[in-house]
C-alpha cells in the first residue's frame, strides 16, 4: 500500500480475519458512495461525521472516540498485543515520534497495572500497618 500523506510504500500483511472477510466479497473491497464509486478520503471523513451526528451510532463520539483517534487506537492495540516501536512503525508507517505519542496510553495502562500489582503485594505486609 502507499500512504496518502507521505507517499511512503508499506507492505502490510492481512490479518486472517480480514482476509477471510474479503474472500466472501463479490465486489471491490471499497466502501462505496450511493453512486457506487469509491470514497475519497475527504468525502469519507465527511460521511463519517454526518453518520456520527445523525444516527444512534453517534454514541461512539459521545464515548470519546473520534475519526482521527483510529490512528491512536491502532498504536494502542498493537502495543497491547506486545509489539515494539519498530514493529508498530512498520505496520502503520508512522514516524518514531508519532508511535511514541500514540503508544503512551497503552504504556501508561501497562505501567499503572504493574504498579498496582506491586502495591497489592505490599499491602498489609509492612511493619506498623
Amino acid at each position: 500500500m502507499t500512504q496518502q500523506k507521505t507517499g511512503k510504500e508499506l507492505w502490510v500483511p492481512l490479518h486472517p480475519d480480514l482476509k477471510g472477510a474479503l474472500e466472501g466479497w463479490n465486489s471491490s473491497p471499497y466502501v462505496l458512495t450511493r453512486k457506487g464509486k469509491p470514497y475519497t478520503s475527504d468525502r469519507f471523513r465527511t460521511a463519517w461525521a454526518d453518520f456520527m451526528t445523525g444516527t444512534p451510532a453517534g454514541r461512539i463520539r459521545e464515548e470519546g472516540f473520534v475519526y482521527h483517534g483510529l490512528r491512536a487506537s491502532s498504536c494502542e492495540k498493537l502495543r497491547e498485543a506486545g509489539c515494539n516501536d519498530r514493529e508498530i512503525e512498520s505496520i502503520t508507517g508512522m514516524s518514531p515520534d508519532m508511535v511514541t505519542r500514540y503508544s503512551r496510553f497503552a504504556d501508561q495502562k501497562k505501567l499503572a497495572r504493574a504498579a498496582a500489582r506491586r502495591l497489592e503485594g505490599r499491602t498489609g505486609s509492612e511493619p506498623g500497618q
